[in-house]
């Protein structure tokens, strides 16, 4: 495992069942990690029954992460000096649906966080991607126009790093950064590697794809997917570099 990592971000779906015993049965691995690790909801993560609540979630994580030490399932933190992460939570736990929204109070919250924020780096994390990588009414963030417009207000550079539809996907406008990532148990069976340079005028992002090297799992994934390149995404989609203004 690399040890000269910052930190690890987990966008969602750190279980594909949402049990207890699920979460404890994944944590001796995450525990194996050298880095620091956080993570954002994702919507198998949380069961509306009752048996794995947002709440007995984050005490679980509280209890065997050092580096989580947040009361709410959407968080900021400060990793560094210039960088500012802001963690929000669109997962819907009062029925079962793969689409997110975000709260009004948690709007509310996320507007004053950017507010503060002066020269940072600003990274938001979310399970629920903001543009979709393809269309998926069952899955898509129910208000994310409204979420757009409130990022737009402030005329900063942010960058916004997603998961849910497992496909890799990279945009950008309005000097805003959008970047959706694929899975690791689902083909392309792959993860990001993301470098950010925070300089005087600009904020540069060097995306980095890096995939499994069990290319017989790889290629048994493959064979499952009826449109394999879509969540491949295009070379641009995979490693990329792009540069925001401040």
């Amino acid at each position: 495992m690399r040890t000269n990592l910052d930190l690890i971000m987990i966008t969602g779906d750190l279980t594909d069942s949402p049990t207890v015993e699920a979460v404890e049965e994944v944590l001796p691995h995450i525990k194996t990690i050298n880095s620091p690790w956080y993570m954002a909801f994702g919507n198998h993560d949380i069961s509306i029954s009752g048996w794995l609540t947002k709440k007995r979630y984050i005490e679980i994580l509280n209890q065997n992460n050092p580096n989580f030490n947040f009361d709410n399932s959407y968080y900021t933190f400060i990793p560094k000096k210039g960088f500012k992460f802001i963690v929000l939570d669109p997962i819907i736990d009062t029925k079962v649906t793969g689409n997110g929204i975000i709260p009004d109070e948690q709007m509310q919250w996320l507007d004053n966080e950017i507010e503060q924020s002066n020269n940072d780096a600003i990274m938001i994390f979310m399970h629920t991607p903001v543009k979709e990588p393809f269309k998926s009414p069952g899955h898509r963030l129910l208000n994310a126009d409204e979420l757009v417009k409130l990022i737009k207000k402030h005329n900063k550079p942010i960058a916004i790093f997603t998961g849910h539809y497992h496909a890799s996907k990279i945009s950008s406008e309005d000097n805003i950064l959008y970047v959706c990532s694929p899975a690791l148990v689902t083909y392309p069976n792959a993860f990001r590697l993301i470098n950010v340079k925070n300089g005087k005028d600009t904020i540069t992002y060097e995306l980095t794809f890096i995939e499994t090297t069990k290319k017989e799992i790889q290629n048994k994934a493959k064979l499952k997917l009826f449109a394999a390149q879509t969540y491949a995404g295009t070379d641009q989609d995979k490693n990329a570099i792009y540069t925001l203004k401040k």
